[in-house]
C-alpha cells in the first residue's frame, strides 16, 4: 500500500529525472553543435596577413557576434562559444544556430560570380561539417542517454 511519503519520494525522483533529461538534451545538442562548429572553423580558408590587415577574419567570424568583432582579432574556442549560444526550443525540437556574421561569409560558403571571369566555387565549410558530423550523432546521443539512465537506475 502506498502512503503519502512514498508518493512524495516518487515525485522527487520524477522531478530529478526531468531535470536530468533536460540537462542531457542540452548537453547533447551542445556537443553536436561544438563538433560541427569545430570542423567549420578548421575548414574555413584564411587570407594572408599583411602589415595593414590581419588574415583570419572569416574563421574568427564563426565565434563572433558581429563582423566587427571578427575583425578585432579575438579568438574564442568553439566549445566555449557554443555555451553562450541560446538553445532554441520549438515544441519537442531544440536547435542551436551556427552563424558566421562576416559580411562575405555566404559568398565563400556558397560561391559567387567573379565578374567577366565566371564563377568562384563555394567552400561549403558549414555544409561539409554538418555532413561529416551527422553519422556521429547517434553515438553522441547514446552516450548522453546512457549516462542519464545509469544515474537514474542508481
Amino acid at each position: 500500500m502506498l502512503n503519502f511519503n512514498d508518493i512524495k519520494k516518487m515525485e522527487q525522483k520524477l522531478s530529478k529525472a526531468d531535470k536530468q533529461l533536460t540537462k542531457m538534451a542540452n548537453d547533447t545538442i551542445q556537443e553536436i553543435a561544438t563538433s560541427v562548429l569545430r570542423l567549420a572553423v578548421d575548414r574555413t580558408p584564411v587570407a594572408d596577413s599583411t602589415p595593414y590587415k590581419r588574415g583570419g577574419t572569416l574563421r574568427r567570424g564563426w565565434t563572433a557576434q558581429s563582423h566587427s568583432e571578427a575583425l578585432s582579432g579575438v579568438e574564442i574556442k568553439p566549445a566555449e562559444y557554443i555555451k553562450t549560444v541560446p538553445i532554441i526550443i520549438n515544441g519537442p525540437t531544440k536547435t542551436i544556430n551556427i552563424i558566421n556574421p562576416v559580411e562575405y561569409a555566404l559568398f565563400v560558403e556558397y560561391g559567387h560570380r567573379a565578374g567577366a571571369s565566371g564563377w568562384v566555387e563555394g567552400q561549403f565549410m558549414l555544409q561539409r561539417a554538418i555532413t561529416d558530423v551527422e553519422p556521429q550523432v547517434e553515438g553522441i546521443v547514446s552516450k548522453h542517454v546512457g549516462k542519464v539512465l545509469k544515474d537514474l537506475m542508481a
